[in-house]
């Protein structure tokens, strides 16, 4: 079922991704820095983070992961409306195989867009989506393109190519005017969109969920957990746009 988004809308998505085990167990062993340790505890402590970033990281990777939940926020009025797209099959074995479906669900809901809106979706959301509908053979509905040019930090400033849907990344347009310019981070603030949100919205998420866990809620049938934590971040990026908008034309 295609979600029931009207056109031309300001459309804000979050994508959530896992990496699954039989991706994982393709990759090489994580190289570890064991130093002068011999002690075979602390060796294997050393060896258990390593591969636990490497999982995040994987999860991060479009080869090594899937598309678990795309959350979706748009106005509606004074209102603002939210869904969670997710796999036709909640069993945990048929991600690889439910994941088309769910791309084609996402692609038809960028297409009824006249504005995108992210958080670092220029570096991670879009070109994630983008690579796993090319490895799904999936084309995008309508042939959607949607700009990715870091740079345009409004809809119209300056506006993107004809039929080009215009987007804004909320985290290029908040860290193109901090420290660093947004490439570098020499303050060491967090850069998140909940550290973001507190700042200048004074808004904190319903709980905090580690999202390299993402897997084992969804395993562990913590669907709500799954869809709150998406559905949450797609409204609050849009919340953050309608902020900051007046103070960036």
């Amino acid at each position: 079922m295609q979600p029931a988004i009207p056109e031309n809308v300001t459309l804000a998505i979050d994508i959530e991704t896992v990496a699954l085990p039989l991706d994982l167990a393709a990759l090489p062993e994580p190289v570890v820095a064991y130093g002068n340790t011999k002690d075979p505890a602390k060796r294997a402590e050393k060896l258990a983070e390593a591969q636990r970033r490497r999982h995040d990281l994987a999860a991060l990777d479009p080869h090594c992961s899937r598309v678990l939940a795309l959350g979706l926020a748009w106005p509606d009025g004074d209102r603002l409306l939210t869904d969670c797209l997710l796999p036709a099959s909640l069993a945990p074995a048929d991600l690889s195989s439910t994941e088309p479906d769910l791309l084609a669900r996402a692609w038809y809901a960028l297409s009824r867009a006249a504005h995108v809106v992210t958080f670092n979706g220029a570096a991670f959301d879009l070109p994630f989506l983008r690579r796993r509908a090319a490895i799904q053979r999936i084309c995008p509905t309508n042939a959607v393109t949607i700009d990715t040019n870091k740079y345009r930090t409004a809809a119209a400033n300056p506006a993107p190519p004809p039929g080009v849907i215009p987007h804004t990344d909320v985290y290029q347009l908040l860290t193109q005017s901090e420290v660093g310019n947004g490439t570098t981070n020499p303050l060491g603030l967090p850069r998140t969109l909940h550290a973001y949100a507190e700042r200048l919205l004074g808004k904190l998420p319903p709980y905090e969920l580690d999202k390299g866990a993402l897997l084992s809620h969804w395993e562990a049938g913590d669907i709500d957990d799954i869809t709150t934590l998406a559905s949450w971040d797609a409204a609050t990026t849009l919340q953050l746009y309608s902020h900051l908008q007046p103070y960036y034309p």
